[in-house]
C-alpha cells in the first residue's frame, strides 16, 4: 500500500469515527421519533377530514345532483308549455351546468326539435315516394319559365310565366314565387321582389305547410335587405335567430344558423353573430348527438346513454314530476368544473380531495396509479371509494395527503430535539471537516513538494550525467579528430542550455508562488519578438525539425515585458518540440494582426491532445499520461508559467488540438498601437 492510499484509508476512518457513527446513531433516534410522530398526526388528520369529504360526496353530491335533474326538467317544461324549445341562451341564462337538453317522452324515447320521437327510432310503413318535385319540374309552364331565366336570360318573360302559376296548388304556386322573386332581383328590381317575399313569409306563417318553405323564403328576404343594405336587415337577422326555440328539424336549424351568420357579416350592427354562433354551436351538437352518435348505441339501452362525440360530453336521463323527462348532456369541461369545485371545497393546506374517471382527473397534480390488483393508488392515499353519479362512467374519490406534509406537521412537534440534534451534528461534522481539510492540505503539499524533488532531480540528474561524460571523454583525449571535439561541444553547451532553461522555470516558478514577479512593461514591435525567439529557438536546427516563421503587419505592437514574453513563445515551441512525435517535426510560429487584435500562434504536428488533457494542461507539474510523454524531458512547470505570465498581462491563451493530429496554441491581444494612435 503507498503513502498516499494509507493516508486516504486514516483520513475515512477517522471520520468514521468521529462524524459517521454518532451522528448515525443520532439521525436512528430522531427518525423513529419522526415516524411515531408522523402516525399520531396522520390517524389525526383522517379522524378530521374523512367525514366531511364522504358527506360532501355522497350525500350533498347525489342530492345536488337529483336537485339539477329537476331543474333541467322544469326547465324543459316552461319552454315546452311556451311552444318553444330549448336554446343555448336558455340554458346559459338557467345558469344549469349542461351543454344541451333533448325532450324525451314517458317511455324514455328522444325527441327531435319537431317533438317526433327519433331514437329509438320506431317502426314504420314505406311511405309514398314524394311525388310533388317530379310534377313541378313537368309543369310545361313551369318549364317554359326556366327556360327564359336560365337559357334565353329573359327575366321579363319568364316573370309572366312564374306568374301564370300563382293561383295553382301551393306546392307549384311557392315554387312559382320564389322563380318570380328570383327573376326580379337579376333584373335588379330589388324593391318589387322584397315586396312578393314579404307577402309570400305572410302567407305561409298562416298555412299549414311546410316549415322549410317559410325559413327558405326568411332567409331570401334576409339576403336581399342585406343587398339592398335596407335598415330592415337587422330586424331579419333577428328573425332567423327565432328558430333556434323553434320546434323545427336540427337540420334545418343548423342550415339556417349557417346561412344567418353569412348574412349578419354583411350588417353594419355585427352584435348579433357572437348570438347566432352560439345557437348554430348548439343546434350542431344536437345534430350530431342524433345522427352520428345514436345510430351506434343499441335501442335496448334508451336510460344508459353515455359517452358522446369522444367522451367530450357525458349524458343522463333526467325525470321529473308527472313523469315528464329529458335528456341532459354535460360537457367533461362542466362536469371536471363542477366536481372540481368540490374537491378544492375539501382540500387545504394538508389534504386534497380528487376525483379520477376515465380521462378526467380533477384537482391536485399527483398522478394516480394502478397497483398490482388493479385498484386505483395515489401516494400518501387515505381513502378510495366508488363514486354514484348518474353516467354509465366510472368515477372514483379519493382523499390523499398533500406530498410532504407529514414531514412539516412532525417538524411543529419534534423542534426542541431536532434543534439540539442539528447543533450537536454540526459540531461533530464542523471537526471532523476541519480535521480532513487540515490532513488533505498536509497531503497536498507533501505530494507536490515529493512530485518537486522527483523532477527537479530527474532533470538536473540527467543533462549533468551527460556533460560530466563527455568532459572526461574530453579530458582523456579520447577523440578522434575536431569535428568530434567540436560536437562534443556542442552537446556540452546544448545541456547547459537546458539546465540554464530548467532553473530558469524553476525561478520563475518560485517567484509565481510568491507572488513577486515585477514585469517591465514596455510598448514592443511583434515581428521583432518573433525574430528574437526564433533566433533564440535555433539550438533546436535539427535535421528532423522543420520551423516555420510568419511575420505579421511591421506596425503591430503589444504593450508586455518583452522577457517574459520570450519565455511564453519559447516555452510554448519547447513544448510543441517535446510532444511532435512525426518525423519530421514541422513546428509553426506565425503572427496575426487583424481589426485591432495581434494573435501569435505556435503549431505543431504532435500528438495532440484530448478534451480532458484541454483542462489540465495548464496545471502546475502535469503532464499529459501517455508513452510518448513518459519518454519526454521537462517537470510540467513550462506552460503553467505561460498561462501565469498571460494572465498577469490580461492576455488570453486559446488551444485547438486534436488527438493524433497536433495543437494549436493561440495567444490573443490587443494592438497597442492602434489603441493609442492618436486620430489626424
Amino acid at each position: 500500500m503507498t503513502n498516499e492510499k494509507r493516508q486516504w484509508t486514516l483520513i475515512f476512518s477517522l471520520l468514521a469515527g468521529i462524524v459517521i457513527l454518532p451522528a448515525g446513531a443520532m439521525l436512528w433516534f430522531v427518525s423513529r421519533a419522526a415516524v411515531n410522530e408522523q402516525m399520531a398526526i396522520k390517524q389525526r388528520l383522517i379522524d378530521k377530514y374523512s367525514p366531511a369529504v364522504k358527506d360532501e360526496f355522497f350525500v350533498k353530491l347525489p342530492a345536488d345532483m337529483f336537485r339539477l335533474m329537476e331543474q333541467a326538467v322544469a326547465l324543459l317544461v316552461s319552454v315546452r308549455d311556451s311552444g318553444k324549445f330549448v336554446t343555448a341562451a336558455t340554458l346559459e341564462q338557467s345558469g344549469l351546468p349542461l351543454a344541451a337538453i333533448i325532450p324525451a317522452n314517458r317511455s324514455g324515447y328522444l325527441l327531435d326539435g319537431s317533438g317526433r320521437s327519433f331514437w329509438p327510432p320506431e317502426d314504420k310503413t314505406q311511405d309514398a315516394p314524394d311525388t310533388q318535385a317530379a310534377d313541378i319540374a313537368d309543369n310545361p309552364i313551369f318549364k317554359q319559365a326556366r327556360q327564359l331565366e336560365f337559357v334565353q336570360k329573359d327575366y321579363a318573360a319568364a316573370q309572366s310565366e312564374y306568374s301564370k302559376l300563382s293561383e295553382l296548388d301551393d306546392a307549384l304556386r311557392h315554387a312559382a314565387v320564389i322563380g318570380k322573386v328570383r327573376c326580379l332581383r337579376k333584373a335588379g328590381q330589388l324593391a318589387q321582389a322584397i315586396d312578393i317575399c314579404s307577402k309570400e313569409i305572410s302567407h305561409l306563417a298562416t298555412e299549414p305547410g311546410s316549415m322549410q318553405d317559410l325559413w327558405q323564403m326568411k332567409l331570401l328576404l334576409a339576403e336581399m335587405y342585406a343587398q339592398a343594405g335596407r335598415s330592415e336587415l337587422t330586424g331579419a337577422i333577428n328573425d332567423l335567430l327565432t328558430i333556434a326555440s323553434e320546434p323545427v328539424d336540427h337540420s334545418l336549424k343548423v342550415f339556417v344558423l349557417e346561412k344567418a351568420v353569412d348574412i349578419a357579416q354583411q350588417s353594419v350592427n355585427k352584435e348579433s353573430i357572437s348570438t347566432i354562433e352560439a345557437e348554430l354551436d348548439y343546434a350542431r351538437l344536437l345534430l350530431d348527438f342524433q345522427e352520428k352518435y345514436l345510430p351506434s348505441v343499441p335501442s335496448t339501452e334508451v336510460r344508459r346513454l353515455t359517452g358522446f362525440a369522444g367522451d367530450d360530453y357525458f349524458g343522463f336521463f333526467a325525470t321529473g314530476k308527472d313523469a315528464n323527462s329529458c335528456y341532459c348532456l354535460i360537457s367533461a369541461k362542466q362536469l371536471t368544473d363542477y366536481l372540481q369545485a368540490r374537491a378544492v371545497k375539501c382540500s387545504d393546506e394538508m389534504v386534497f380531495a380528487n376525483v379520477y374517471g376515465v380521462d378526467l382527473s380533477i384537482g391536485e397534480e399527483v398522478k394516480p396509479y394502478s397497483d398490482s390488483l388493479g385498484r386505483m393508488r395515489v401516494p400518501e392515499m387515505i381513502f378510495s371509494l366508488p363514486l354514484s353519479l348518474p353516467f354509465d362512467k366510472n368515477f372514483t374519490l379519493y382523499l390523499a395527503f398533500r406530498p410532504g406534509i407529514f414531514a412539516s406537521a412532525a417538524l411543529l412537534y419534534q423542534q426542541t430535539y431536532l434543534w439540539w440534534a442539528a447543533l450537536i451534528l454540526l459540531a461533530v461534522m464542523g471537526g471532523g471537516l476541519l480535521a480532513g481539510r487540515i490532513l488533505l492540505g498536509q497531503m497536498r503539499v507533501n505530494r507536490l513538494k515529493n512530485d518537486f524533488i522527483a523532477t527537479v532531480t530527474h532533470e538536473l540528474k540527467t543533462p549533468l550525467a551527460s556533460t560530466r561524460m563527455l568532459i572526461d571523454t574530453l579530458r582523456e583525449g579520447r577523440y578522434s579528430d575536431q569535428t568530434t571535439l567540436k560536437d562534443y561541444l556542442e552537446i556540452i553547451s546544448g545541456e547547459n542550455q537546458r539546465l540554464t532553461s530548467l532553473i530558469d522555470n524553476f525561478l520563475s516558478f518560485s517567484r509565481m508562488e510568491r507572488g513577486k514577479n515585477v514585469f517591465d512593461c514596455q510598448e514592443i514591435s511583434v515581428n521583432e519578438l518573433i525574430t528574437e525567439t526564433q533566433r533564440a529557438f535555433n539550438h533546436k536546427s535539427e535535421k528532423n525539425l522543420i520551423l516555420s516563421v510568419t511575420f505579421c503587419s511591421p506596425d503591430a505592437t503589444i504593450y508586455a515585458d518583452k522577457q517574459a514574453m520570450l519565455t511564453v513563445l519559447l516555452n510554448l515551441l519547447n513544448n510543441a518540440y517535446k510532444y511532435s512525435s512525426d518525423l519530421p517535426k514541422e513546428i509553426g510560429l506565425r503572427g496575426e494582426h487583424k481589426a485591432g487584435i495581434v494573435r501569435l500562434v505556435v503549431k505543431d504536428n504532435g500528438v495532440g491532445l484530448t478534451l480532458a488533457q484541454k483542462r489540465r494542461v495548464f496545471d502546475r507539474f502535469w503532464r499529459a499520461d501517455n508513452s510518448l510523454t513518459r519518454q519526454t524531458e521537462g517537470t510540467g512547470l513550462g506552460l503553467a508559467i505561460v498561462k501565469y505570465i498571460l494572465d498577469a498581462h490580461g492576455f488570453a491563451i486559446k488551444i485547438d488540438s486534436k488527438p493524433g493530429i497536433g495543437s494549436e496554441f493561440t495567444v490573443e491581444t490587443h494592438d497597442y498601437a492602434s489603441q493609442n494612435r492618436k486620430p489626424g
